[in-house]
């Protein structure tokens, strides 16, 4: 892989340089250490998907197979870091056994760290996810259906799915959602608005946004899901996919077909603004706290209370950090 993290529990990745690490760890422990056995110095970091730890190879010394040092899954426990889950090498998609395209069913039966942090994320940043599926599905989900989405996500259990890693969250809650009705939401892309008219003529774009049934139109269901989670690796880079795809008349008839790339260091900007920039959307993360509330019980909401504090604890520390361009 050629991105990292420096700490697990933590979103956000790195593109893998000699400059940037050295630069993150000043060449301090963890990161740096000697190996006991041979005595040689060894570099670590995380894995940005399961947090697993991972070694860098090629970072003092060019290897004879690529110009770049790459990240590579320790196969057993690394001092200085907390975590390591053997279960990961199932699922986790930077591993060369899981490069077939996707992965399925659940990391486990019950939560894991992985799908405790991600609860956190989406209990506390649910209006920054909202607002992804909208710049990528192109249109303005209201309240009730970004309600309906969650509710979706927790009756499937989306958390525990092995395609569920800390740096897709937004596009994971929208890939395990039951269809929805596009018929009232407020279509803003071109392209979805260019299909509804060629293809639904019963219904119409109005002045103010929203999807409507046109005058002496007859009544028309449009439903909207995402489909075709894949992910392949490019030159040693991650690259996931899923199809937003617009039906008519509960016939599977397709209208309107998009491929959404994911962009994890988009989300991971979102969580890195400072306050004094953020717009949220305190009304929805409101409601979103309620779903919680209401889908699990008091010791797990407090455990994932406990891990949300200590992922924006985290956030608070690495504001100076340099942003990822937006």
């Amino acid at each position: 892989m050629r991105v990292y993290k420096l700490h697990p529990r933590t979103i956000g990745e790195r593109e893998l340089t000699v400059d940037a690490f050295e630069e993150g760890t000043q060449k301090q422990p963890p990161w740096y250490q000697k190996d006991a056995k041979d005595n040689k110095e060894r570099h670590f970091a995380v894995c940005p998907a399961c947090d697993n730890p991972i070694q860098i190879i090629g970072l003092t010394q060019q290897q004879l197979h690529t110009e770049r040092p790459y990240g590579r899954h320790a196969n057993t426990p690394v001092p200085g870091f907390a975590l390591f889950d053997s279960t990961v090498f199932d699922w986790c998609p930077y591993l060369a056994k899981n490069r077939s395209g996707t992965v399925t069913g659940k990391r486990a039966a019950d939560i894991d760290d992985i799908a405790l942090s991600i609860l956190a994320l989406v209990l506390t940043q649910y209006d920054r996810v909202v607002h992804i599926l909208k710049r990528d599905l192109g249109f303005k989900m209201f309240p009730n259906q970004a309600q309906d989405l969650l509710t979706h996500w927790f009756d499937a259990e989306g958390y525990l799915y092995r395609e569920a890693t800390l740096r897709n969250i937004p596009w994971m809650v929208a890939y395990r959602a039951r269809a929805l009705s596009l018929f009232g939401q407020k279509i803003e892309s071109d392209a979805l608005r260019q299909a509804i008219a060629d293809g639904i003529p019963d219904l119409e774009v109005a002045d103010n946004g929203r999807l409507v049934r046109r005058t002496g139109g007859r009544y028309r269901s449009i439903m909207w899901c995402c489909i075709h989670h894949r992910f392949a690796m490019n030159d040693e880079v991650l690259e996931e996919t899923m199809e937003f795809v617009v039906t008519v008349d509960n016939q599977n008839t397709v209208v309107h077909r998009k491929t959404v790339s994911f962009e994890p260091e988009y989300f991971d900007n979102l969580l890195r603004l400072p306050e004094s920039q953020a717009r949220r959307d305190r009304a929805l993360l409101k409601a979103t706290r309620e779903v919680f509330q209401q889908r699990l019980s008091p010791d797990l909401l407090h455990r994932v209370e406990d891990r949300a504090r200590a992922l924006e604890s985290d956030a608070a520390a690495t504001l100076a950090a340099p942003l990822h361009r937006l």
